[in-house]
């Protein structure tokens, strides 16, 4: 029998049906209830739910109609959510399968994660091909053949093209596959898509901090089939055992531009998978650095003592140019500093006891000077990594994993090779977490910075039982989540950063414990910080980079929702005096929020690397119809003039437009502020304020810009 899902219709343009014996979610739409509506037919007894598996080598389709089920509301604590609890149970071997059905009235969106228990006396039979999402989206009958377009972007792999946007229209016939590489969710490929009809679309999101797939098939003239969940699990269940798998939550959405829909998804990111900390939601902190790199080998911050640190931050508080926050990175740690013996930074991680020649007392006397100046203090680790002579290692060599699966047998010299911390083991979650928890509390750290560079892949497939694949890594993803929550449950003050080789574990269950202060390795690259922003913020409100320069073409190139600043206070970025750093800092402060509202790429949505290119973004708050633009002519592009088109604005009001002067201008007699009344507002250039309406706004603004390498910044609001 063919299967069709009602899909959440909003606005009643997208409509989906169950295989099952339902009617189309459009005949039974009951206004702002709609997405309750659906859930209450589709999870219900009798039918087949949208996510699929094979038990038996049996698709569930065939099973779960005839399992007991059962349906029980669970409490929450925000008036917009809702949340259910079915469960369906096999009689003959008592597996279970319990699907976490969570609604958002504010959004008409739907979330889902699954949970398996063997409640039976002997082991299951196999579990695989788990999908937690299976389902079709039905578009109305009279739109043309190829009126299915799918949205997706590229994730990190060292390039500027990070987070490139990607599309492709599905023709009949034709399919879309989406995996990530090497166990981090948002490698090469970030776990979002959007699929979009003439009329409107979906936006989805898979919530797995491991190797997740994503099929999206057209296989008719109306519809398409969607299904994501874990790519490698084929595995029994023992007499007891339970295992959670991937969540996902899609988001239906109407108008023409795919920036409708995902600008609905980045608000709903952030409303409800956005973390807190002492009860309020996260903002992403100015960062300022450490006077720490010096000559080969003392990279990171493997050269850093705790004189230098302190000194640092009260000549920074001497000048005046503290920000929110210190940020110490990489090489504090015992070992990482004993390049005689072999070590470096990377090879001593594992070793988390605070270096006892650099810093006697520990971390915490930096932390204090820190506080006393009024900011946090940030501190890297990489708890799941230990080099294979580190402590950690020689400490619990029964909880690491090798890569080839073999027993892990740690080593008394230094090689630059690392076990994976086997969290998926209760007994070393357990320890993992006390020995971060009396770590982070002794070191009196405010802002945690995880990093994870290693891809956990052939350490999760290779140390699988026989028969047993893919449980290693379902069980270890458990524990990571177990671990995050832990931490923000026992220190709830403590903000957390979330790198693993810069965003490359950036779905959804990660974003809600921890933001991205450092979205790519490639940021140490000018042409990478523009352009990631560029493409990452059509998905994430909250990403940042650093900026290393007071040039304006870069440090408009790094603007976002935070910042670190990576020099020190005894070498300024390039020509940036104290003044100028003080007023750079002010500028971020009074941007960083725009970074919360709606985003709109003004140069397209293909790629914007090539220096011959301009490029501009619209960031527009519609709570106060206030909006900055933000244009770079490329550094051999030949055209001083573009024309871009604002969008989210009203046709009928005047807005009052002004563009902003250099804030640090090289040089001694640097200017602060606007540049002289006499330029040309009009050519884009910084002058006086200037009006168009909202209508003339949309139709095209021609921006100028006289020199190539050079940028622009642009404020509006209404009269």
């Amino acid at each position: 029998m063919k299967r069709f899902l009602a899909l959440l219709p909003l606005f009643l343009l997208l409509s989906l049906c169950l295989r099952a014996k339902t009617a189309s979610f459009r005949d039974n739409l009951k206004g702002e209830d709609c997405a309750a509506a659906w859930a209450e037919r589709s999870f219900a007894a009798g039918k087949v739910p949208p996510f699929s598996f094979n038990y038996g080598g049996v698709p569930s389709e065939k099973l779960l109609p005839r399992w007991r089920f059962s349906r029980k509301a669970i409490e929450t604590d925000k008036n917009s959510e809702k949340v259910t609890a079915c469960l369906w149970t096999d009689p003959r071997t008592g597996l279970q399968v319990e699907c976490r059905v969570k609604l958002f009235s504010d959004f008409n969106a739907a979330e889902w994660v699954l949970v398996f228990r063997n409640t039976g006396c002997s082991d299951s039979p196999r579990l695989s091909q788990v999908r937690t999402i299976d389902l079709e989206q039905v578009s109305q009958p009279e739109k043309t053949e190829n009126d299915y377009e799918v949205f997706f972007a590229d994730g990190p792999f060292f390039s500027a093209a990070d987070f490139r946007s990607r599309d492709t229209v599905l023709a009949k016939g034709s399919e879309l596959h989406l995996e990530p590489d090497g166990g981090r969710s948002s490698s090469h490929t970030m776990p979002y898509f959007n699929v979009k009809t003439p009329s409107g679309g979906v936006v989805y999101g898979v919530g797995w901090t491991g190797s997740w797939c994503a099929d999206i098939v057209r296989d008719s003239h109306k519809s398409l089939r969607v299904s994501a969940g874990l790519r490698d699990f084929d595995s029994f269940l023992r007499p007891g055992e339970e295992i959670r798998v991937a969540s996902v939550f899609m988001i239906p959405w109407r108008g023409e531009d795919r920036m409708d829909g995902q600008n609905l998804m980045r608000r709903f990111i952030l409303a409800h998978h956005h973390p807190e900390a002492s009860g309020a939601p996260v903002k992403a902190p100015i960062l300022t650095s450490f006077d720490h790199n010096g000559p080969w080998p003392c990279d990171e911050f493997s050269c850093l003592t705790e004189f230098m640190a302190k000194a640092s931050i009260r000549q920074q508080a001497y000048y005046g140019t503290v920000a929110d926050a210190f940020w110490l990175d990489a090489g504090w740690y015992s070992r990482a500093a004993d390049y005689k013996s072999g070590y470096w930074w990377h090879s001593a991680v594992g070793n988390w006891t605070p270096d006892p020649e650099r810093f006697p007392d520990g971390i915490a006397p930096i932390a204090e000077t820190a506080h006393e100046a009024g900011a946090k203090l940030l501190l890297w680790y990489e708890p799941e990594r230990a080099n294979v002579d580190s402590d950690w290692a020689h400490a619990h060599p029964e909880w690491m994993l090798a890569a080839s699966g073999a027993p892990a047998v740690p080593l008394d010299y230094p090689v630059d090779s690392a076990f994976i911390v086997n969290i998926g083991n209760p007994d070393a979650l357990q320890w993992v977490c006390n020995e971060m928890l009396q770590s982070i509390s002794d070191n009196k750290v405010d802002i945690y910075r995880q990093d994870f560079n290693i891809m956990p892949e052939p350490f999760w497939l290779n140390n699988d039982e026989p028969g047993r694949k893919g449980m290693t890594e379902v069980k270890y993803i458990a524990g990571l989540y177990s671990y995050l929550d832990f931490l923000h449950k026992m220190m709830p003050h403590l903000i957390m950063d979330n790198c693993a080789g810069g965003g490359r574990r950036l779905d959804f269950e990660m974003v809600s414990r921890g933001i991205a202060l450092w979205r790519s390795d490639y940021s140490n690259y000018i042409d990478g910080r523009r352009c990631h922003g560029y493409y990452l913020n059509q998905w994430l409100p909250v990403n940042c980079t650093c900026v290393s320069s007071g040039d304006p073409y870069d440090y408009r190139s790094t603007l976002a929702a935070g910042v670190n600043f990576t020099w020190g206070s005894t070498k300024s970025g390039k020509g940036l005096s104290i003044e100028g750093e003080k007023a750079l800092i002010e500028l971020y402060r009074g941007l960083k929020d725009y970074f919360l509202e709606d985003y709109y790429p003004l140069s397209g949505y293909g790629d914007i690397t090539g220096e011959d290119l301009w490029m501009a973004y619209q960031l527009n708050r519609p709570a106060d119809s206030t909006g900055i633009v933000v244009a770079f002519r490329g550094p051999e592009a030949n055209d001083s003039t573009y024309t871009v088109r604002l969008r989210g604005l009203d046709p009928s009001v005047t807005y009052r437009l002004a563009f902003d002067g250099d804030v640090a201008a090289p040089g001694r007699n640097q200017r602060l502020g606007s540049a002289p009344s006499s330029a040309d507002a009009s050519a884009g250039l910084p002058g006086e304020p200037f009006t168009m309406s909202g209508a003339q706004l949309s139709e095209g603004l021609e921006l100028t810009l006289p020199e190539k390498r050079s940028s622009l910044l642009l404020r509006y609001r209404p009269l």
